[in-house]
């Protein structure tokens, strides 16, 4: 995406995947206007170099200004990003928080619901997996991360 990922840019994903209807827990904090976040993923695939990587994701962001759900997917064989959903509120930075993502099945609708620090929100789409990866990444700078906590 930028020259300067390799610099910027740290994630793990657990090897088993998950299904709907789970919550996932990361504590984790973040330097001044980075963006610590929870990854679900469709599939992984590899770059032209082989490396791993994410393919079709969704990314669940904290932030010093609160939190965003971005959806990564490729169009024309290069990849793309869009806002899909977000929730404006202060957070500082160098303060541990504790980010939860229920994803949960409600009738026919998909539904990641966004907890952290006392504020919430939700995000319905259908296209969202029924099967996925979990991961977390570091971003834009220095991130932290403390545990996972990941439960049906």
């Amino acid at each position: 995406m930028s020259k300067e990922n390799p610099i910027s840019f740290t994630s793990m994903v657990l090897k088993n995947k998950f299904t709907v209807g789970i919550s996932i827990k990361v504590k984790m904090e973040f330097a001044d206007r980075m963006a610590p976040l929870i990854v679900i993923s469709q599939e992984l695939g590899k770059n032209k170099y082989g490396y791993s990587e994410y393919r079709e994701h969704f990314e669940i962001v904290l932030w010093d200004n609160g939190s965003n759900i971005w959806h990564h997917y490729f169009e024309d064989n290069k990849p793309s990003w869009k806002l899909v959903a977000y929730n404006r509120f202060p957070l500082k930075a160098n303060t541990e928080y504790e980010l939860e993502v229920k994803y949960l099945k409600r009738k026919t609708d998909k539904i990641l619901v966004v907890l952290v620090d006392g504020y919430e929100f939700g995000y319905v789409d259908n296209s969202l997996p029924n099967e996925f990866y979990i991961g977390i990444t570091g971003c834009e700078g220095a991130n932290r991360f403390y545990n996972i906590e990941i439960r049906k």
